[in-house]
């Protein structure tokens, strides 16, 4: 009985001042995600006019929002962070995990990965 109240004591709940810290710490992750989608989709929707209103022969910015359809340009272009936003994580999160069975560390920018494919895709590379 002695080894169960010692599993027993490894189910607590966390404390107050832990739950305290990783609310904070949550909410840092949620104000630096917003700044970061707020920031990415002002220059995207900047790059977009631009292009509309200089005949570059392009598409009309440097992010394809084509498959959102007719819908506005700056949700589009946040649904787009979204995406690339998800896709960077996880890459984050199996480039740690390949990295901590291979003893070193991954850093992945999270919009640098997803950058990286598209312009692989523009240049005709398959991802």
């Amino acid at each position: 009985m002695a080894i169960m109240s010692v599993l027993a004591g490894c189910f607590h709940p966390p404390s107050e001042a832990a739950r305290g810290a990783r609310s904070q710490q949550r909410k840092a992750e949620r104000r630096r995600y917003e700044a970061e989608k707020r920031r990415w989709v002002e220059e995207q929707v900047a790059l977009h006019l631009a292009a509309m209103y200089t005949y570059d022969g392009g598409r009309g910015g440097s992010v394809d929002v084509s498959r959102y359809g007719g819908i506005n340009l700056e949700l589009a272009l946040s649904y787009e962070f979204d995406r690339r936003w998800k896709f960077a994580r996880i890459t984050r999160l199996l480039a740690q995990a390949d990295g901590m069975m291979s003893g070193g560390a991954v850093k992945v920018h999270p919009l640098a990965a997803a950058e990286q494919i598209e312009a692989g895709r523009a240049g005709g590379e398959k991802p």
